[in-house]
């Protein structure tokens, strides 16, 4: 039973833990896209940077 809820907890973390890396890629995102229209970087730029993060 013990083992049970160890591993239960264990994904509960991992899902947490995916969820703040999700929430830190948009939040970044957000910021790379609000800095290009600062800067008058074209979206092109802006998308072959997401590709490679993606990658």
């Amino acid at each position: 039973m013990f083992h049970n809820n160890n591993f239960l907890w264990l994904i509960n973390k991992e899902f947490i833990i995916s969820i703040e890396i999700t929430n830190f890629l948009s939040l970044f995102n957000s910021c790379l896209a609000l800095w290009s229209e600062e800067r008058d970087i074209s979206p092109l730029l802006c998308q072959d940077q997401n590709t490679l993060s993606a990658e």
